[in-house]
């Protein structure tokens, strides 16, 4: 396995890392892994690291991480689009050139949290993905998540006292602002407004990835919020058919920065194994 630095673009270019595998398995695909946020290439506690350099290994893909444009060490580029937008545009400039340097034709892109989403924005509209990997990506509450959630709650005779204790004494749940001492109109953030896409919204999205035959490996983390149960991916997005081109893993005890050793360490093997069971049969 080696690893060479890479400047995609001009004038300003993106700066990435290739990890080459001592043996390709498929010289038209590689794999893509992109940033969450404003996180640098090496993803969160070195996640993409460990991810790029475990599918070059043990699975034979050629892997790039790359810094979006103002992150990391690729430098701000002008325009005017948020970011998911230009982050989905330069995907596409990175598979370009991919494509003109190596003749890749087909990519498996992988990221946590907003990578994710950027990755299914591509996904609909270029048809050289093939595969998505994320983590924790866009996932809205379902009745049976609901249950999951206050069920538990409602049976506890402890969480009941302690409300009883706290009506009895008069103690009231207090605002940020309040135990602060500072004014309200001081202490909240700006409203910005709501970014992120309606249910219905993803589903087009997801519908889209279907028509154009995409699998979608989805690796959610932690209890709370969002997602409590496996299947609830497919439950949320019903209308769908994935059919078999859906997996979902569920690991409960991990954060969502996926920090401590274990988790990292089942999250790397968990997506190893199943580039290894699912890609390499279906290209």
């Amino acid at each position: 396995m080696q690893e060479r630095v890479v400047r995609i673009g001009q004038p300003t270019p993106l700066i990435g890392i290739i990890t080459e595998p001592d043996t390709v398995v498929d010289e038209q695909t590689a794999m893509l892994l992109l940033n969450s946020g404003v996180m640098h290439r090496v993803g969160s506690c070195r996640l993409s690291v460990k991810v790029a350099r475990a599918v070059a290994e043990r699975v034979g893909l050629p892997t790039l991480r790359f810094d979006f444009s103002g992150i990391g060490d690729s430098e701000v580029r002008r325009g005017a689009m948020g970011f998911e937008k230009t982050a989905a545009a330069e995907v596409s400039e990175v598979m370009d050139y991919l494509q003109h340097t190596r003749g890749v034709s087909r990519f498996v892109l992988y990221g946590l949290c907003s990578g994710g989403h950027v990755a299914c924005r591509v996904g609909q509209h270029d048809k050289r993905v093939r595969q998505i990997i994320q983590i924790d990506g866009y996932c809205f509450p379902t009745w049976k998540s609901w249950l999951y959630h206050y069920a538990p709650r409602l049976m506890s005779l402890d969480k009941w006292k302690n409300l009883i204790k706290r009506r009895k004494a008069g103690v009231m749940q207090q605002a940020g602002y309040e135990i602060a001492g500072i004014p309200s109109e001081y202490f909240e953030p700006a409203d910005l407004g709501d970014t992120t896409p309606s249910q219905q919204e993803i589903m087009v999205w997801m519908a889209k990835l279907v028509d154009n035959d995409i699998s979608l490996y989805c690796l959610f983390t932690g209890k709370e919020p969002g997602y409590n149960y496996l299947g609830q991916f497919r439950d949320c997005y019903s209308d769908v058919h994935f059919g078999n081109r859906l997996a979902e893993e569920y690991m409960s005890e991990s954060s969502h920065i996926v920090s401590d050793p274990e988790s990292q360490r089942r999250v790397v093997e968990s997506i190893v194994n199943w580039l290894k069971t699912h890609y390499l049969f279906s290209c």
